[in-house]
């Protein structure tokens, strides 16, 4: 953590220096041109870094700024990466049948189709995996990579999540297990946990087009997912209610008013 703090206080430092330099370069060039017209360049090059600095100062600022509002949509925009927080399961699944069965009497089935529209209604029996489903059913159509995030309790199950979730992707989509489970109790290790699979997917993907859901896990994992992207502005979440309603936020640190 103290590591973590030294970088983040480097980093914010580095364009409040550049903009000290530039600055001091763009007034003595200023005033050299008034004698001397050669000193163009260096007035024109120092603007030019004070105003780069200055906009790369306000962009990492961002991310140190106390949050002000919490952006909401109830129209997700589908992502192609999603990472998914899997609880563990609370039903049987019958692989040769594709049926699922409540584990507690009285005894309850649904027969699943692969089709999401059908199989995320609401029926008799309640399986929390269901909402696995409800979290990628607007996005399925352009995902390209799932990454599954288990407890110590869910951690052994993610291999059969990951086959119950291939019945509704497209063969490319790629499922992929993280190999380490997280207590999703723990703040810090989720923190940690995040940072290192957004820093995974970002080699292949933009930051933009990676959604985090926190319908799965714990109230913590919620938290923690909130927290995370309070200071990454280009990553937004997702949450599925107990009504099947998709809503994903974002959190920013500007005024409700300066929403475009």
């Amino acid at each position: 953590m103290k590591h973590t703090t030294f970088y983040r206080v480097i980093i914010l430092a580095l364009p409040i220096l550049g903009m000290s330099i530039g600055g001091g370069w763009a007034a003595e060039g200023l005033s050299a041109l008034i004698q001397q017209l050669n000193h163009t360049t260096k007035l024109l090059l120092g603007s030019l870094l004070f105003f780069l600095c200055a906009l790369w100062a306000y962009q990492k600022g961002r991310e140190y700024l106390p949050i002000r509002t919490l952006e909401r949509s109830r129209n997700p925009k589908p992502h192609p990466v999603i990472i998914l927080p899997v609880s563990q399961k609370n039903f049987r699944w019958d692989q040769e049948t594709n049926r699922v069965h409540s584990r507690r009497p009285p005894e309850k089935s649904q027969q699943l189709t692969g089709n999401l529209e059908q199989d995320t209604q609401k029926g008799e029996l309640h399986w929390n995996w269901q909402q696995l489903l409800r979290a990628i059913h607007p996005h399925h159509a352009r995902l390209r990579h799932i990454h599954l995030l288990g407890s110590p309790q869910s951690h052994q199950q993610l291999e059969e999540c990951k086959q119950l979730l291939k019945h509704y992707l497209d063969p490319t989509c790629h499922i992929e297990i993280h190999p380490r489970p997280i207590d999703f109790e723990d703040l810090d290790a989720l923190r940690k946990g995040l940072d290192e699979i957004i820093n995974h997917l970002s080699r292949s993907h933009r930051e933009q087009d990676i959604l985090l859901d926190s319908t799965g896990g714990t109230k913590t994992t919620s938290i923690a997912i909130a927290l995370y992207t309070s200071h990454r502005p280009k990553l937004r979440f997702q949450y599925v209610n107990n009504d099947g309603e998709i809503l994903t936020f974002n959190v920013l640190s500007i005024r409700e008013s300066e929403l475009g």
